[in-house]
């Protein structure tokens, strides 16, 4: 009997934007616990005064910090758990052992999810901007650099540029300043 194919929308590729959707809003959440009623409010909370300009900007500063932290310790979870399977990948597959996840998959996911937390980390670097000093802007500069390299090597197809990519996103060395960076952000902030 010849197995039969799963429906697209049963496969990984089809699952992926439904999967996209679902981080996006648990990360809304962890970050803003109550985003889905502040965004269906009807704005009434100003017609009786409830809200005043303060807890506004309050509510702003926290949900940059939210992004902040959020960016930060998925960041690390998230870089370190590709950089072990795509270095484990090839030793199972030596091995006989079939990887749960495809490296393509894991890729993409990769690409998913540091794309997500690059945006929470910018997010989180403007809007307090008024706070930034050098560190912040390094770090900053850092992020959008492996995100564009990043991006450069899965989306570009000139093979020049694609190498010039490879040679700055697989630097560990600006891995290693960024790490560094943050944590001295993180050890200096005021709070």
């Amino acid at each position: 009997m010849e197995p039969t194919t799963a429906p697209k929308e049963m496969t990984s590729r089809g699952l992926l934007p439904g999967i996209i959707l679902l981080l996006a809003l648990l990360a809304l959440h962890l970050v803003h616990p109550n985003a889905v009623e502040t965004a269906l409010a009807n704005g009434d909370e100003e017609e009786y005064g409830e809200e005043d300009d303060y807890g506004e900007e309050a509510e702003a500063s926290e949900l940059a910090e939210g992004a902040g932290s959020l960016a930060w310790g998925g960041g690390i979870v998230a870089t370190l758990a590709f950089v072990v399977y795509k270095h484990a990948y090839p030793r199972l597959v030596r091995m006989g052992i079939k990887p749960p996840v495809n490296m393509r998959h894991a890729l993409n996911l990769h690409i998913v999810v540091s794309i997500l937390l690059g945006l929470a980390a910018i997010y989180h670097g403007y809007s307090l901007r008024s706070y930034a000093g050098l560190v912040e802007y390094v770090a900053v500069g850092l992020i959008i650099l492996l995100l564009v390299s990043g991006l450069t090597l899965r989306y570009v197809k000139n093979r020049h540029v694609k190498a010039f990519s490879r040679m700055i996103h697989a630097q560990r060395l600006i891995s290693i300043i960024l790490l560094i960076v943050i944590l001295i952000h993180t050890a200096t902030i005021e709070d």
